[in-house]
């Protein structure tokens, strides 16, 4: 029972700090597209005026405002891609797939807990991490 116990809380350390690692990659992700969205934010603000001020040409002005148009739509699926998989992230870190001693633990037998069963819900959250 002790060699169980001793697995499981090496995996439930390293689920921890891989599912840390992920949230914090997606997190400075995030704040990179959002940046990206103000700066193209700013940089369309610049081009109407510039255009306003006839310092733009008007097929000039359509063609760059297309094309920040186009990375604004591409930045918005990118920002909701990345909450979703935020929320799955931050709901996978206090889910039951990192197995707690504590359950393990509570148990009434030593075969409570079968090492198959125990290797398959490591093995799950793992392939979702890569």
């Amino acid at each position: 029972m002790e060699s169980v116990i001793s697995i499981v809380t090496h995996y439930e350390e390293y689920f921890r700090r891989e599912m840390g690692r992920t949230l914090q990659l997606q997190s400075e992700e995030a704040i990179r597209v959002y940046k990206k969205r103000s700066e193209l934010d700013r940089l369309f603000l610049k081009i109407y005026e510039d255009n306003a001020n006839g310092k733009l040409s008007d097929e000039r002005y359509a063609m760059m405002s297309a094309t920040y148009e186009n990375e604004q739509t591409e930045l918005k699926a990118e920002v909701k891609k990345l909450q979703e998989e935020i929320k799955t992230q931050e709901e996978l870190t206090t889910s039951k797939l990192a197995i707690s001693v504590a359950d393990v633990k509570g148990s009434e037998s030593e075969d409570a807990i079968d090492i198959a069963d125990l290797k398959a819900e490591i093995s799950e959250p793992v392939k979702i991490l890569r």
